[in-house]
């Protein structure tokens, strides 16, 4: 699923002189229309997952920049819903150099969901997956685990006595 207007002016620019319609044929991406209800936008989507396709989206309408997840449109719901389809959550993360994947476990929704539970819980799985994907640090830094209060003693511990946490 695509879009046809971005927040970079160059990709509006490849838009323009229509290099980004030529991209999404060779890739198979078909722009969703903003205001024209669920069910039209999800009719591309539903028919690719009936025909065994697989439909990547961006839940928020956009791939985000930053360091949270922004509110979910219920547009994946409503498909999830009608096809059925086992759902795959990934986060991304990217930063100047490097983009970072998270990916966590299908999810097979139960029939009783319905468009707004369904939102609620995509957005939880991402969310959950989103903040475990951290950029390591560099490499002369060592990532340390979260320590926990209870695993902390009032007195002081000689070196050798410290245990590892996990």
């Amino acid at each position: 699923m695509g879009v046809m207007k971005f927040h970079n002016p160059v990709l509006n620019f490849l838009v323009y002189i229509g290099i980004v319609p030529i991209i999404y044929a060779i890739f198979g991406v078909f722009v969703v229309v903003k205001g024209r209800g669920i069910e039209e936008g999800i009719k591309e989507a539903k028919n690719i997952i009936e025909n065994n396709g697989i439909v990547v989206m961006f839940p928020e309408g956009y791939m985000t920049k930053g360091d949270r997840v922004e509110q979910f449109k219920k547009g994946a719901a409503a498909l999830a819903i009608a096809t059925k389809a086992p759902i795959l959550p990934v986060a991304l993360r990217r930063d100047k150099k490097n983009m970072y994947i998270n990916i966590g476990k299908l999810i097979t929704l139960d029939p009783t969901h319905d468009w707004d539970s369904t939102t609620i819980l995509f957005q939880n799985k991402v969310s959950q997956l989103f903040a475990e994907t951290f950029p390591p640090a560099t490499q002369n830094k060592e990532v340390l685990s979260p320590i926990q209060i209870e695993d902390l003693e009032a007195k002081p511990q000689k070196t050798d006595e410290v245990k590892e946490l996990s």
